[in-house]
């Protein structure tokens, strides 16, 4: 089997798959990437057996014969990305004990041993695990928003101590779907339009931080207008253009985030710019450290003000510009936590922050911090 391709797109299609193979596993079949080639349309396969992605080529693909072959993740990667030819040119040599895949492209010649491409585990097809009538339809960019804004927050050191927190959720808001993570310290959410689908009414639809992220990635780089996603009782599939991802849901319950997180800004919210915020905060963060992270804030007549104090670093004090009327009022939070919370927002976005008597669902205090459909609940630090 000989097949040639544009070597700029087989990179990228490549990189998005390799994104999920595992650096380590008992299996080593998965630290490959399987290519199959088929009427001058090729298909590459990535998995790390709890996430797979098939992403087709069709355009500028020639090949001799139809065939399969796995290409090494790492040296592959690195051929592709070092080489200077418009295209390359992959090549199966058949021996009698070892097989070999040959990779030419502009001056460069490489030969690689591959194994045997029956190794790798099969695909699951979209026929196989959902009916297609049953996908929920989207604005492929409005799931790029529900990802991308919400990931963030998702609970990678599991510092919860709730195994269901490591992945983002993913559930049904009236007509429209919500995307909710937490660390335990912060809950964060975003509400995206649907345009047509089933509902997800369980708090059990947990998708891995890994392949929230492939699907980010793969959907910021996908020319498709549309997205379409599925979930199902142990796997969540997304798919847009010639790109398929499944994973394989985190077990667990996700918290109710909505006894936590209002639907609606209070009347009573103070309004500040972004990236004003953004600024304040370095500003006083200057003056934090380890045992003293926490920011005071406090909110005035049409300003706030922030502050930071320690022993070893000093004091500082920073203004920003914020309408609020009501009551002055003040409150410690880890700047950080909301300085991530500005950066995903345009700088000229408002954010609106409310300290209305929220609690979590332990009773402690929250403070509520909105910016269209994006929210962000988090719990006040202690003095000191």
């Amino acid at each position: 089997m000989k097949v040639t391709f544009d070597r700029m797109s087989f990179l990228e299609a490549f990189s998005l798959v390799a994104s999920v193979t595992p650096t380590r596993t008992t299996k080593d079949i998965l630290r490959n990437v399987l290519l199959s080639v088929k009427d001058e349309t090729a298909t590459l396969l990535g998995t790390d057996g709890e996430v797979e992605i098939l992403v087709t080529l069709k355009d500028g693909v020639t090949s001799d014969q139809a065939g399969s072959v796995v290409i090494p993740v790492t040296r592959g990667l690195s051929i592709l990305r070092e080489s200077s030819g418009d295209t390359v040119e992959l090549e199966l040599e058949n021996g009698d004990s070892v097989n070999a895949l040959r990779l030419k492209s502009n001056r460069s010649k490489f030969r690689l041993p591959t194994a045997d491409p029956a190794l790798f585990p099969a695909f699951q097809s979209l026929k196989n695990t959902c009916d297609p009538d049953a996908m929920i339809q989207m604005k492929r960019e409005d799931l790029v928003d529900g990802i991308g804004k919400t990931s963030f927050a998702v609970d990678t050191a599991q510092r919860s101590g709730r195994f269901s927190t490591g992945g983002l959720l993913v559930q049904s808001e009236g007509e429209r779907l919500a995307f909710v993570a937490t660390c335990g310290r912060r809950i964060v959410s975003n509400v995206i339009d649907v345009t047509s689908g089933p509902k997800i009414t369980n708090n059990t639809t947990i998708v891995p931080l890994k392949a929230a992220k492939a699907i980010l990635v793969a959907a910021k780089s996908s020319s498709d207008s549309v997205a379409s996603i599925h979930a199902g009782s142990s796997r969540f599939s997304a798919a847009f253009g010639d790109v398929v991802i499944h994973a394989r849901l985190i077990e667990g319950r996700f918290p109710d985030w909505r006894r936590m997180v209002p639907e609606k800004v209070s009347d009573n919210s103070a309004v500040v710019q972004a990236s004003e915020a953004d600024r304040s905060i370095r500003q006083a963060s200057i003056c934090t450290d380890k045992e003293s992270s926490g920011i005071r804030f406090t909110f005035g007549s049409n300003l706030l003000v922030l502050e930071a104090s320690a022993a070893e670093t000093g004091d500082s004090r920073v203004e920003c510009i914020a309408g609020y009327a009501g009551k002055e009022s003040s409150v410690i939070l880890n700047g950080k936590l909301v300085a991530d919370f500005c950066r995903i927002l345009d700088s000229e976005d408002d954010i609106f922050v409310s300290m209305d008597g929220l609690r979590s669902s332990n009773g402690a205090p929250m403070v509520h911090l909105a910016s269209g459909d994006l929210s962000m609940c988090i719990a006040p630090m202690t003095a000191g």
